[in-house]
């Protein structure tokens, strides 16, 4: 894997797969996180939480929530949507978890 912003090619230490999802930690401690888009082509998610850019990560792992245990109610009497959950460990203990919806690439941080 080549970084298109630096020019350095870390390796994958370990990867986590929910389709279309994929999840990488490499060995410069950063996650390579991308999706399948509608043309079957391997894209990148933006990382506009700068914590995800920022940090180091030990391990993480993708978790397709399919039962919605991890759902929040939107309203009362709605089914709660299924989502791709994202756990990633930082190298400072810090545990940092993110879901998204099915819909191409909306990334939101819970709180």
């Amino acid at each position: 894997m080549m970084d298109e912003e630096t020019g350095a090619e870390p390796r994958a230490v370990t990867a986590s797969i929910a389709d279309p999802y994929l999840l990488i930690i490499r060995d410069d401690s950063s996650a390579f996180i991308a999706g399948i888009d509608s043309s079957n082509e391997l894209e990148e998610l933006r990382k506009e939480d700068k914590v995800l850019v920022s940090s180091k990560w030990l391990s993480g792992c993708l978790y397709n929530d399919s039962t919605a245990i991890f759902a929040e109610e939107t309203a009362k009497g709605s089914k709660p949507t299924q989502s791709i959950l994202l756990f990633l460990l930082s190298s400072s203990g810090a545990l940092y978890v993110c879901s998204w919806l099915r819909a191409p690439f909306s990334l939101s941080v819970l709180s």
